[in-house]
Order: C-alpha cells, then structure tokens, then sequence
C-alpha cells in the first residue's frame, strides 16, 4: 500500500541507489585493473527482447553495437530467430537473456553460444524469481522495477567485463538510470494508491503480471490462456470458470496485451452479461520507439495509469 510519505521514499531511494554504485565500483575496480585492449571497433552486444534491450541501450549508449533479436511488439514465447540472427551471435561480445524460459525459442540457441565460450548473462535466475507453475519459475521479472533496478546493475557488471569499455562511464550511467527506475517506482506506486483494497483483484490475458501484483500489492485471480506462456488455448470449462470468477469478485476490468489478440478477452467479458472492461497493458515486448510505451519506465507508467483507472 502507497505510503505518501516523501522523506520516507527518498532514504529508500538513496539506500537502493548507493548500493547500485557500491556493487558496479566493485566491478569498475577488477576492468579497470585489466589492460585496456585499443580496438576502434564497438563491442557488439545481442540482446534477446526489447524491454532489457532498452536497459542495455540506456546504460551503454553508442559505447556498443547493440542488435536486439526480439522486435518490439512481438511475443517473445512465441519467437523463432532467422539464420542470420543466430549466425550473428558468434560474433557477439555478450548477449543478455531474459531466462527462465521466457524465450522458448532461444533455449537452444543461447546454449550453442554458450559452448562456443559467448558471454550468456541470464537476469532472471539472478533476481529471485517467484515461483510459476509445476516447479518452473516466472520469467516475467520487469514488472516489478525494484527487480529492474537490481537487473541494471547485473547489466552493468557483464558491460564492464569487458575492459574496452569505459567501466567508470558505463557504471555512472547504470546507477542515473537504476535512479530513474526507482523514480517510476514511486510514482507507480503513487498512481496506484487510489485503488482501494477490495478493488484489487485482477484478470489477465496470461500469466505475466505476478510481479506486478507482489510489488504493488494485488490478487490476480484468473487468467485466460492456462500455464506461463502464452501458446495455450483454454477450453469451454477453463472460460465458465473465469467468466464465474469475474461475477463473483464483481471485476470491472479484463487485462489483455499488447502482444497478442483481444479476441477471446472480449467474448469472455460478453459472456459475463455486463459491462466489463477490456483494457490493454504492455506485457513482453514494448511499443514501437516513440511511442507512449516505447520504454521501460514509459511501460511501468503506462501500465499503473491503465490499471488505476479501470479498478478504481
């Protein structure tokens, strides 16, 4: 619950951010004890999905060449690379994964690169997943931007591996940004804090947004595509069942998302007999660049906005 109590949010936001730098000037110290290696050429960085590649960008800047495999508006579960995006990671200096199975199509890919002696830096294993379904892991960590700050900072440490970048630049730049993912945070946080207790409950197009709900406190009580992905169909009984969930929690609002269709969240909300709601967050993959959710920190925004105004 949102606590509108500045000092309080600011000696939280200080504590996080000095901890962030104290962990990068650890890894700053062992790169730049390392002999800088004189190549003009940039540092090619692969990264899997458009939301951590928006991390990378805003940490490294132009110090990489940076070659995101996963489009902007695409479902990452439902994601097969071409020939020439796997050819290009043999020359890759890093390539920074969701994990967690998030990439289904990538599993055996990042593993090839791995054998090949490629730098792989999975996040979500590193950020204290929450538990998913049948002893899997929730891959979908970005939701929760207390996650994301910890994740800019394990970014910033593979970055800085390598000793041709400027480890003290790219340090600097991942502890500015990690303070404007806290600063989203807080206002997320305020946002939501006019939806009451009782009006916290949540129906989901799939299983994406658990963080979400443990860091902003609120019960996601069904969704439509059964499992963590987003490849299921569910069946006639799986839609009664929602459709008597949201009668009996009195839901004014079914979550869909921007990677995938609004087709059976809308018969879903008819079949209900009431008004209800079909509101599009940003799930996996941001918006096109430019847009209202081409960002992280425009997506954390994005979504409190959505939700606040539909529960509330």
């Amino acid at each position: 619950m949102y606590i509108d109590n500045g000092s309080h949010y600011r000696t939280m936001l200080g504590s996080r951010v000095m901890h962030i730098v104290a962990t990068l000037a650890l890894v700053t110290f062992a790169a730049c004890s390392g002999q800088q290696a004189d190549n003009e050429d940039r540092l090619l960085v692969i990264v899997t999905t458009s939301i951590l590649g928006d991390v990378v960008g805003q940490i490294a800047g132009e110090s990489i060449e940076m070659q995101v495999m996963i489009p902007a508006g695409v479902d990452p579960h439902d994601f097969s690379p071409s020939a020439q995006q796997v050819a290009s990671i043999s020359g890759a200096s890093l390539v920074v994964a969701n994990g967690l199975g998030l990439e289904e199509g990538l599993i055996d890919v990042l593993e090839q690169a791995r054998s090949e002696g490629i730098p792989v830096l999975e996040l979500g294993p590193e950020l204290d997943p929450l538990p998913s379904y049948e002893g899997s892991f929730d891959p979908h960590f970005w939701q929760d931007p207390e996650r994301m700050v910890t994740a800019t900072a394990l970014v910033a440490s593979g970055l800085i591996n390598d000793a041709r970048l400027d480890a003290e630049a790219i340090s600097e730049s991942a502890a500015a940004y990690g303070l404007k993912v806290e600063e989203a945070n807080i206002e997320a946080e305020r946002l939501l804090s006019d939806v009451p207790p009782a009006r916290r409950i949540m129906i989901t197009n799939h299983d994406a947004f658990g963080y979400f709900a443990d860091r902003y406190g609120f019960e996601i009580v069904g969704s439509i595509i059964p499992g963590g992905g987003t490849l299921g169909q569910p069946s006639s009984a799986d839609l009664a069942d929602l459709v008597d969930l949201i009668v009996a929690h009195d839901v004014p609002a079914i979550f869909v998302e921007n990677i995938s269709s609004p087709d059976l969240a809308t018969t879903l909300a008819a079949e209900t007999g009431r008004d209800i709601k079909v509101v599009e967050l940003v799930s996996d993959a941001l918006g096109e660049p430019g847009s209202a959710t081409g960002t992280y920190i425009d997506m954390i925004l994005f979504n409190a906005r959505a939700i606040a105004s539909a529960l509330r």
